[in-house]
């Protein structure tokens, strides 16, 4: 009997560890870039979330945040074309303004969006910069990083 009440206490703490682990994930959002415009214009995550913008326009288009801190183009020219993609992982709470360098301009001009970032109800990693950025292009390979963005062909 006591080997049994020792298992079902083991499988109720395995059940309920992984119920907390699963709950504690964080989630991805999308947005969609179309020309000269992004869908939805506003989204709400949570800490720790990442957003993936993906170009569906016949356009070419940027994702920059008004305050600098991301953007697809790694500081320079380059552009997301149809098909391709960009993300960033928002591990600070906030409201983030964002804007297509070609089609828009900070300050909510033209194309442009926001991110609202709630804060997470359980704690997170304070390590590094806080913030991380990925770009996935279907070709050519671009990879966008937190440090010096920069695209590789």
């Amino acid at each position: 009997m006591r080997r049994f009440v020792i298992v079902v206490v083991a499988i109720a703490a395995l059940a309920f560890g992984a119920f907390g682990l699963m709950g504690a994930g964080a989630a991805t959002a999308h947005v969609t870039l179309v020309d000269n415009a992004f869908q939805p214009k506003q989204i709400t995550v949570t800490q720790g979330d990442t957003v993936v913008w993906t170009d569906n326009g016949s356009n070419p288009h940027t994702v920059t945040a008004d305050n600098g801190a991301f953007d697809s183009s790694g500081g320079g020219s380059a552009t997301l074309s149809t098909g391709q993609t960009f993300s960033f992982t928002f591990n600070q709470p906030g409201t983030f303004a964002y804007h297509c360098k070609i089609h828009g301009a900070a300050g909510g001009i033209g194309m442009s969006g926001t991110v609202v970032v709630l804060a997470a109800t359980t704690s997170t990693s304070a390590s590094g910069s806080g913030m991380s950025a990925t770009t996935t292009p279907a070709a050519p390979v671009a990879r966008a990083t937190t440090a010096q963005p920069r695209f590789t062909g």
